[in-house]
């Protein structure tokens, strides 16, 4: 295989994989990664930067996704985690974990502590530490979230609901994050099945037959 069809072949199972983001997102994150680690790949497909491919390739889920990346660069890659780790402490977990220096993270107490501890107490834990530690210590501020409006006058009651019963948590900053993540990709997948009914008649009410005269 040449780099050029390994790259277009790699390109096109990312967008392929975006669909079932939530089911399996390490796939999806490994690909980005390698595309992103390989300059040559990225030039066979007419981009400079991974920014540029991210961005047209993914749109505004670009953002969510390069963060995915990250902890899987961070958690796998670097330090070693199995995925199925990975997918089990789940999304949130994951990303509080990444925060930690690497020598931290190679500890068992810390994948202990995502699998024993649930969201909210796992986030206080990382928060202590970093807290106390003079190399890691970053201040806090006030966050606040562009939702769509469907979501606010919908879906954010039953949707923040689901999330807090799923995380195991009830506090809002993470129940929030989590829930916004999950409402964009339901639109996402909304509006696919939508385009496949509008392509290939789908769900579409038969067609009336014309009158015949007597």
């Amino acid at each position: 295989m040449t780099k050029a069809e390994l790259a277009h072949e790699l390109s096109e199972r990312a967008k392929q994989l975006t669909s079932a983001l939530e089911r399996d997102p390490l796939e999806l994150a490994g690909i980005v990664h390698k595309i992103a680690s390989d300059h040559e790949l990225l030039v066979e497909l007419g981009f400079s930067s991974i920014k540029e491919w991210g961005t047209a390739t993914f749109g505004k889920r670009w953002k969510s996704i390069q963060n995915l990346v990250k902890v899987y660069a961070k958690l796998f890659v670097d330090c070693g985690y199995p995925k199925e780790d990975i997918l089990a402490i789940g999304t949130v977990k994951a990303n509080l974990l990444a925060r930690l220096p690497e020598s931290e993270i190679r500890k068992d107490e810390w994948l202990k502590a995502a699998f024993t501890l649930n969201t909210s107490d796992f986030k206080q834990k990382v928060k202590a530490f970093l807290d106390e530690s003079p190399d890691h210590k970053e201040g806090y501020c006030k966050v606040t979230f562009d939702a769509p409006k469907s979501f606010r006058d919908d879906s954010w009651k039953p949707t923040i609901a689901k999330g807090m019963a799923a995380e195991g948590t009830e506090e809002t900053y993470v129940v929030v994050e989590a829930a916004l993540a999950n409402y964009s990709i339901e639109l996402e997948n909304q509006d696919a099945r939508d385009y496949t009914e509008a392509v290939t008649g789908e769900n579409a009410p038969p067609a009336s037959t014309p009158e015949t005269e007597a």
